[in-house]
């Protein structure tokens, strides 16, 4: 399991996709459920890297949410 710090955002296109962003610039599309009340608050994503494309083929890879908490 990984470990990845940074800022969680909310992408409102389309269907909407959560996106955490790191210090380094990285974004790392999320797959899992995220609290909509989490939105621009710093955070520790616990999870795995899963391949594939990231969301609009333009992030890094995505990440397999396991477990969120507040940083």
């Amino acid at each position: 399991m990984t470990r990845v710090e940074g800022t969680l955002r909310f992408v409102d296109l389309g269907a909407g996709q959560w996106v955490l962003q790191t210090a380094s610039g990285a974004r790392h599309p999320l797959d899992g459920a995220v609290d909509r009340g989490w939105a621009d608050r710093e955070v520790v994503v616990h999870g795995t890297f899963v391949d594939g494309l990231g969301f609009g083929v333009s992030a890094d890879r995505t990440l397999q949410v396991h477990r969120i908490a507040l940083r």
